[in-house]
């Protein structure tokens, strides 16, 4: 078939839909205005996904964060079945938004989504779909509304529900790498292997952390052959740490034990930003995709080094890292072949870190409610920060950021890693 005869089917498709799916929210609006559904002029619809865990935490969340700080409605669809291990975030993204028969929301949705753009632009001046799938940066878009300070529903339910609140109480520093077993034996989630934790790599967060077991228990959250791993390689790791297999266990029956999250960026990480659990971020990337919002965080900047030859110093910090790590072509840089190695970067080890300024991070993540902040304000950039080192950094990160990253991240009040021995060299 040709383009132009694709297209004029293409075309007949969507006028057909348009006649169908218009009249139908009309009716759907009226019986929305004329029912006890709502009084708001205009109301959104969160459509959740129960297949993954981190965006049905994150997302469900900022819908329920955003309802509170705009005091509109937003309505709750689950779309895709519940599953048993996700019931309980389900139940909970019910409970924190507003409900109604889902079949109507579905209808809304179907003609929001199949309707011509000049339709879809009127009828959004009634209602809207929250982090809509056709937007770039979805769920980034919203990501100041999960600073941890703010208190929303959905966040008070989670807090209660696994008592999140009592720190004193909670003694384990849970290790939860993302791995290439977990992910590469998952076909829904796309394989990132440039982020994920090698074994090697996880032995020395746990040597790191180890310098805390007089205080704290360790506790490794991974899959049965990475661990198998660990132990061929450090057999002595085996009376340093528990081991929970992520397969058999669920996260979520681990959370009220997490006094800290150490992890390198995946939906249990967005769970813990989510809920406020102190974490600390190893090995995460693309910087354009930080938590900077995640208050009682401490995030470690790994850099992007164009020749791996030569002796990696992590401490130092300076403007090439910065840039190589924030300029790209486009404001969410998730293809790493594309943005990143195509450029010659490649990503650092955590094994350039020393164990004992890994172990520091730690100690700062686990301190990190008890640090006291100075601000910074300027244009439309609001931080927070400790040092100097601190503050060079992240206004340097907000001028590199692209600007449709920009407004991401213009609440920043995450902490960077400082064991005291880090320098920016202003070249």
């Amino acid at each position: 078939m040709s383009n132009q005869g694709l297209s004029y089917g293409l075309y007949a498709k969507r006028l057909l839909l348009s006649c169908i799916s218009l009249p139908l929210s009309i009716a759907i609006l009226l019986i929305f205005r004329y029912s006890s559904f709502t009084n708001s002029k205009k109301f959104f619809i969160y459509v959740c996904t129960p297949r993954y865990f981190g965006h049905l935490a994150l997302n469900a969340a900022i819908a329920s964060s955003f309802s509170a700080q705009n005091n509109c409605v937003v309505y709750f669809v689950l779309k895709g079945r519940d599953t048993l291990s996700r019931s309980i975030l389900v139940n909970i993204a019910k409970n924190s938004l507003h409900g109604c028969p889902s079949v109507l929301l579905h209808l809304l949705v179907f003609a929001l989504n199949n309707s011509f753009y000049f339709i879809r632009v009127k009828l959004s001046n009634y209602y809207d779909i929250l982090m809509h799938n056709d937007s770039y940066d979805r769920e980034f878009a919203f990501f100041n509304l999960l600073q941890t300070e703010k208190k929303f529903p959905w966040r008070s339910i989670v807090n209660e529900y696994f008592n999140l609140g009592n720190l004193q109480a909670k003694k384990t520093i849970i290790i939860a790498p993302r791995t290439q077993h977990f992910h590469g034996n998952n076909p829904h989630v796309l394989p990132q292997p440039w982020r994920n934790l090698c074994p090697v790599e996880i032995i020395h967060i746990i040597k790191a952390a180890f310098m805390y077991a007089s205080s704290y228990s360790i506790l490794l959250y991974s899959s049965r052959p990475i661990y198998d791993i660990i132990l061929a390689l450090e057999p002595k790791i085996s009376g340093m740490i528990s081991f929970a297999d992520e397969n058999q266990i669920d996260f979520l029956d681990l959370a009220h034990r997490c006094r800290l999250l150490i992890n390198n960026g995946n939906g249990l990480s967005a769970f813990a930003y989510a809920a406020g659990i102190s974490t600390l971020y190893i090995k995460h990337s693309p910087w354009h995709v930080w938590a900077t919002s995640h208050s009682n965080s401490v995030i470690v900047p790994f850099g992007y080094t164009k020749n791996v030859s030569n002796e990696i110093n992590p401490l130092e910090m300076n403007l090439e890292k910065v840039k190589n790590a924030l300029v790209t072509c486009e404001p969410l840089p998730l293809n790493y072949e594309q943005h990143f190695r195509s450029r010659g970067l490649v990503l650092d080890s955590v094994n350039a870190f020393s164990i004992p300024v890994l172990s520091s991070y730690i100690g700062q993540a686990l301190a990190i409610n008890d640090q006291s902040y100075k601000t910074y304000e300027r244009d439309s950039l609001h931080l927070r920060y400790r040092n100097e080192y601190e503050l060079y950094f992240w206004v340097k990160y907000y001028e590199y950021l692209p600007i449709g990253s920009k407004y991401h991240h213009n609440l920043i009040t995450a902490s960077i890693a400082f064991s005291g021995n880090e320098i920016f060299a202003q070249d």
